[in-house]
């Protein structure tokens, strides 16, 4: 996004009572203007989340001695390597930021990930469920009960960890009345943001310009938020899953009707992680 941009985006964010912007990647640290960003954001009362790979240790450090624990930024790095540099150990050690990892078919959870949230239950650690953008990444993905299973386990196991997970599934929340009757958070909690303005359901449309909900700086943004593109995402007749049987069918709404779309083709069908053969998936011995 360009400079003579964030002042704009955010003037126009604040405007419409957005409380939270995640800046996403590639890796965000890259981004030339990410301190007038983060600035101005915060100047207006917006929460930010960062997540970052954690390669830019300098900057991370700048950010965390800016940024008291008082305000509303929170910095979220992904450890899915074994190992961590030393460097980023002593990081996370010194400045508590929230860590992350996917969780996959062959490992649930990195040696360098277990390593520290079990010496450390101060820090917070987010167990995420996989999303294959591909029939070829289904392989390395377990089924959505073998994942909410698994990670039940390691919570039971490490209080710190927490589960993410897309929810067209189900809505961890119960009280949240918007989720609980919308078929998933794209359109409804959630809107995505190209660096050129364009607006998405959620990042993973993307790829898909049949969903370009239109442009934050050059449309007006009730135009946008009532898209027609945004009524399959905000209605929710029933699960059309056929796995009568899985135990989360009565209250699951789907899976992540993204993942549908870039598998399948088909932004109606169940979610490709819920079919039968995934249901055999081992649990990791880590546990």
């Amino acid at each position: 996004m360009r400079l003579d941009r964030l002042d704009l985006f955010i003037k126009i964010i604040s405007e419409l009572g957005i409380q939270e912007l995640d800046i996403l990647g590639g890796e965000p640290t890259l981004y030339s203007y990410l301190y007038p960003l983060i600035d101005s954001a915060l100047q207006n009362n917006i929460h930010i989340f960062l997540s970052t790979n954690g390669s830019n240790i300098d900057i991370l450090k700048r950010f965390s001695l800016r940024y008291s624990n008082s305000e509303p930024f929170t910095i979220g790095i992904s450890i899915n390597h074994e190992k961590l540099s030393s460097d980023l150990y002593r990081f996370i050690l010194k400045y508590l930021p929230v860590l992350k990892g996917v969780v996959f078919k062959d490992r649930i959870l990195s040696k360098a990930a277990e390593s520290i949230i079990s010496e450390h239950p101060e820090i917070r650690y987010y167990q995420i469920f996989f999303d294959p953008l591909s029939k070829r990444d289904l392989k390395n993905s377990l089924s959505f009960p073998n994942y909410y299973e698994i990670t039940s386990k390691l919570k039971r196991k490490y209080k710190n960890v927490e589960k993410v997970f897309c929810s067209g599934f189900i809505v961890s929340d119960r009280s949240d009345s918007l989720l609980q009757r919308v078929r998933c958070p794209a359109g409804t909690s959630k809107l995505s943001v190209m660096p050129d303005g364009s607006v998405y359901p959620c990042y993973l449309f993307f790829r898909h310009s049949e969903f370009k909900l239109g442009n934050l700086f050059e449309d007006i943004f009730e135009k946008i938020w009532r898209s027609p593109i945004l009524d399959f995402f905000r209605n929710f007749n029933g699960n059309s899953c056929s796995l009568m049987t899985c135990k989360f069918h009565k209250n699951c709404h789907g899976g992540c009707p993204a993942i549908s779309l870039l598998i399948y083709n088909d932004l109606k069908r169940g979610d490709p992680r819920c079919k039968e053969n995934f249901r055999t998936s081992s649990i990791s011995s880590v546990l």
